[in-house]
């Protein structure tokens, strides 16, 4: 370890962080920053930090803490770092992204020369959208000078503004608003960062992912749909069925698992509600006994036609019956199908909801509720579901603003073909809104705009995991988008190739990021990745098909159970703008906090098969060219990072970490192990004044031989005035 020898550091360290190891999780985050100051990453200016997120996961009992650099008193865009705590309070893993140099990087202080609604016609401007009248609905006080704007005609929604600091790409810190723009026509939700001084465009994500589905038409293919004429108007239900008797709170759907109606058919469920996630029903908004809405409506989700009928919504009546709507695969004008296509829509989109809430994406991790029950998150955000959008056409799309904000699902018409009934594409959308609200921490909604960050991957993963059927086999290859693009039960997908361990039908290994597209392309090899995963944990621990029976014991839950549970975890894990070793990375210490490590070894072969082993290296996560390929699996060669230098009057430090891999031993003067191959304590005063040697050993397993290694820690004196 590289000492550093001016003594002012030592005793600012000394004096200010003697209380570096309690239990409470700001002294961690300053004992993290106090070392990157002392190891040079970091200048004092450069550590002062905000609290954006913490939640304790459901799943794992993890605290994840999400936190921002401050200059000046602003947040630093882009500086979102994490600090996750096992439930004894050790430290799992963490990831900082904090600007360095600060002091010489920021050009302007914190006076904006702009006003929040001048940026934001100066946004538009560069936008190509025109603002109307703008006004100021509400500021408040303080630095960042956070303000509501009016959307005028440029915003589906208000416009939030605040003022941050920003990168630009000469590595100057400059004076930004940070505002986003829902525009009109629903295609993009720009969430943008405007020089405060001049009205450029320093930086934008679009929160709104649009698939733009890869897939081409000849010219004979393509057929003019005009979604304005001969609305077909489906008889009223109760005249249709006015006899029949039929339980209450029924959906006439293709049901979970099925993919689409290539592969099964439509049959009716009744009281689909988990009671955990949704405990009052889908329909339900007030968290009291009985449905606020007879129509496609509740708690978390609004579905709805988004086409030639604008807001249509089909009436289940008092028995929330939503049965015997008419429905062919052969989508017309004059034969929209409406009902059942939203329906379906309503459906799925609070079937994923229950699903994935079993899994941690619940009301403390930014889920998609009007209501929170439990008090936890912000709620008002259930999903807008838009079904047969007329705004385009064979693509769909979602997009995600930070907790609280209602997201927007749109799902389109391709040829005769209606997006609402494939299912595996449903999952993919609502997908991006889940790692988008994951990644980072719920209020941060743009941690997913890098190159090599594997959004689309997460998604197709999601689509495919839970349409997964019995009888279905690792080496079947799995399609994207086959209902919606009209290519059969067998057609080949929009992806670059079907999903598959068959390296026949699926060659995909982590070197072919580099040519492929971004970011479906780069997508699809993670997705690979994941569902090779998927299948090597299928391998070890059976399936289940009931994918709500997550419990959170290796000896209890299937392999698919485990594969959605480690990605779920994962996304909480990994850092802001995220690689592909970065979210392998995530998903072992999912396993650590989940399954006790359980399967290192299984997720080491996955990955390493398809070239993300122990030595591949991602280089920068905002380049896709720059990474190495490995498919070689650890050697478990130990390795070894004391703590910091620290003074002999601080405190016992516990909790300590810097041995890899996981499961070895520590020893040495003050050294105490804590037996479960990750943590020890140090303690200054026991171990003495003076240069000591910890040692981390690692017996050999099935994929590690046995080795050791060592690093010094120095103990000094307190220093005197």
């Amino acid at each position: 370890m590289k000492k550093v020898s001016y003594g002012m550091i030592l005793a600012f360290l000394c004096l200010c962080f003697g209380q570096t190891v309690a239990q409470t999780y700001a002294p961690k985050i300053d004992y993290t920053l106090s070392q990157l100051v002392e190891n040079g990453q970091l200048e004092y200016n450069d550590v002062q930090w905000t609290i954006t997120d913490q939640n304790v996961s459901s799943t794992s009992g993890v605290t994840h803490i999400y936190y921002r650099q401050l200059v000046n008193g602003l947040e630093v865009y882009g500086s979102e770092s994490g600090m996750h705590l096992s439930p004894d309070g050790s430290l799992l893993t963490q990831s900082n992204r904090f600007v360095n140099q600060t002091t010489s990087r920021t050009s302007s202080g914190n006076t904006p020369s702009l006003s929040a609604v001048q940026a934001v016609e100066a946004a538009a401007d560069q936008l190509g959208y025109t603002t109307g009248s703008l006004s100021v609905l509400e500021t408040k006080e303080g630095v960042a000078q956070e303000t509501r704007i009016s959307k005028g005609s440029v915003s589906l929604s208000e416009i939030p503004a605040k003022l941050t600091y920003q990168l630009n790409e000469a590595n100057e810190l400059v004076l930004a608003w940070d505002l986003s723009i829902q525009e009109v026509s629903g295609h993009d939700w720009w969430s943008v960062r405007v020089n405060a001084n001049t009205g450029a465009i320093v930086d934008k994500v679009n929160w709104m992912v649009n698939c733009n589905l890869n897939h081409t038409h000849e010219p004979s293919e393509a057929k003019a749909l005009d979604f304005h004429k001969n609305l077909y108007d489906i008889p009223n239900y109760n005249e249709m069925v006015a006899n029949a008797t039929l339980p209450p709170n029924s959906y006439e759907v293709f049901a979970i698992p099925v993919e689409s109606p290539y592969f099964g058919s439509r049959s009716i469920v009744t009281n689909p509600a988990d009671l955990l996630a949704s405990p009052f029903g889908w329909h339900d908004t007030n968290g009291a006994a009985g449905a606020e809405f007879t129509v496609t409506k509740g708690n978390n989700v609004d579905a709805y036609e988004d086409g030639d009928n604008f807001g249509f919504q089909p009436d289940g009546g008092a028995t929330l019956d939503f049965t015997g709507f008419p429905f062919n695969q052969v989508y017309t004008n004059s034969n929209q199908y409406e009902s059942a296509a939203i329906t379906n829509l309503f459906y799925w989109n609070n079937i994923i909801h229950d699903v994935l809430f079993q899994y941690g994406f619940d009301e403390a991790g930014g889920n998609f509720q009007e209501l929170n029950y439990s008090g936890n998150g912000v709620g008002g955000d259930s999903v807008d579901a838009e079904a047969q959008d007329g705004s385009g056409t064979c693509n769909a799309n979602f997009g995600t603003p930070p907790d609280g904000g209602n997201p927007r699902m749109q799902m389109y018409i391709c040829n005769d073909k209606d997006g609402d009934f494939d299912n595996l594409v449903i999952v993919h959308e609502y997908g991006h809104g889940v790692s988008n609200r994951l990644t980072g921490g719920p209020s941060q909604a743009g941690c997913l705009g890098n190159t090599e960050q594997m959004g689309e991957g997460w998604s197709d993963f999601l689509g495919a995991i839970l349409t997964i059927e019995p009888g279905d086999m690792a080496e079947d290859p799995r399609a994207v988008g086959t209902y919606l693009f009209g290519q059969g039960p067998n057609g080949g997908g929009i992806r670059p190739q079907p999903y598959s361990t068959d390296f026949a039908i699926n060659s995909q290994t982590y070197d072919d990021i580099k040519t492929a597209a971004v970011p479906h392309g780069v997508g699809s090899v993670w997705s690979m990745m994941l569902w090779e995963l998927t299948w090597e944990l299928i391998a070890e621990h059976g399936i289940d098909n009931d994918i709500y029976n997550f419990q959170g014991d290796v000896n209890l839950d299937a392999g698919n159970v485990q594969a959605l549970a480690l990605v779920i975890e994962g996304m909480k894990l990994q850092p802001c703008s995220p690689g592909f070793v970065d979210g392998r990375d995530a998903i072992f210490a999912a396993d650590q906090a989940l399954y006790g490590g359980a399967n290192e070894c299984l997720i080491w072969d996955a990955f390493a098969r398809r070239g993300l082993g122990f030595s591949a290296d991602q280089g920068s996560s905002n380049s896709r060219s720059d990474g190495t390929e490995a498919f070689d699996t650890p050697s478990a060669t130990a390795n070894m990072t004391a703590p910091a230098d620290v003074c002999v009057n601080e405190e016992v430090l516990t909790g300590l970490t810097g041995g890899t891999p996981f499961g070895g031993v520590y020893s040495g003067p003050g050294v105490t192990d804590d037996g479960n191959g990750s943590t020890y304590t140090f303690d200054p005063a026991a171990a003495g004044i003076g240069v000591h040697t910890i040692m981390y050993e690692v017996t050999a397993t099935a994929c590690a031989v046995a080795s050791s290694a060592t690093d010094s820690v120095e103990v000094l004196g307190v220093p005197t005035e």
